[in-house]
């Protein structure tokens, strides 16, 4: 949990920076920035027979930027 929260910590960093800093007057970075996150890694949800996970297709990703819709979950269950 400490190394995903570091992660987060350093997403949310270049996200700050890019919103403050100017590329041209008036416009920041991040006004021409798309940020994808993603890991071809996953796990199993559930803990297998041996107490860990096992492999999985499943996966995550985070896509922020502008025009970018926020607080939306696709392929989630309902």
């Amino acid at each position: 949990p400490r190394l995903l929260r570091e992660g987060f910590d350093a997403v949310s960093e270049l996200i700050t920076y890019l919103k403050s800093t100017e590329d041209k007057p008036g416009k920041s970075f991040w006004d021409r920035t798309t940020l994808l996150c993603y890991s071809d890694f996953a796990r199993t949800p559930v803990i297998n027979p041996q107490g860990g996970r096992d492999h999985h297709l499943a996966s995550a990703c985070l896509l922020a930027g502008q025009g970018i819709k926020g607080n939306v979950v696709v392929g989630g269950n309902k």
